[in-house]
């Protein structure tokens, strides 16, 4: 199991690739447990709304390409 600090990470790379694949349509907290092979509902745990999660996306997102 990851600590915390890198099991969020993992999620926000996570999101990140269901963005560029799907689009914003397709980002939910299911579907980024699913997809990191995490237990359901840990996403919400770090992220409580989807507007959460967009909004540390775009600042992961940030961090990795400036």
């Amino acid at each position: 199991m990851l600590p915390n600090p890198q099991r969020r990470t993992q999620t926000l790379d996570v999101a990140i690739g269901i963005l560029a694949g799907e689009g914003i349509g397709g980002l939910t907290h299911r579907q980024v447990d699913e997809r990191a092979g995490l237990p359901a509902g840990t996403t919400s745990n770090y992220f409580w709304t989807r507007q959460a999660l967009l909004e540390a996306n775009a600042a992961r997102t940030v961090d990795l390409h400036w």
